[in-house]
């Protein structure tokens, strides 16, 4: 994948090294990706609100994981 998100979008896990993953969240609050691949890892505990469109494969086996990921999109 791209890590340094040169293309605008970048990946984003729960394995990633904490400071990549700090990285990838500043990106996303200062609004200079076009886009982020993630897992469920980015569902809780960031308040970004620049997101404008969220592409969900597959249901959360629990409606507050599903909450928590529509909850990323600016309303």
């Amino acid at each position: 994948g791209d890590e340094s998100g040169d293309s605008g979008w970048m990946a984003y896990k729960s394995g990633m090294e904490e400071p990549h993953r700090a990285a990838i969240q500043q990106k996303l609050v200062e609004g200079t990706l076009k886009g982020i691949f993630s897992t469920s890892a980015m569902e809780a505990g960031l308040d970004i609100g620049s997101i404008e469109f969220v592409v969900m494969l597959g249901k959360p086996a629990k409606a507050r994981s599903f909450a928590q990921r529509l909850g990323r999109i600016r309303g």
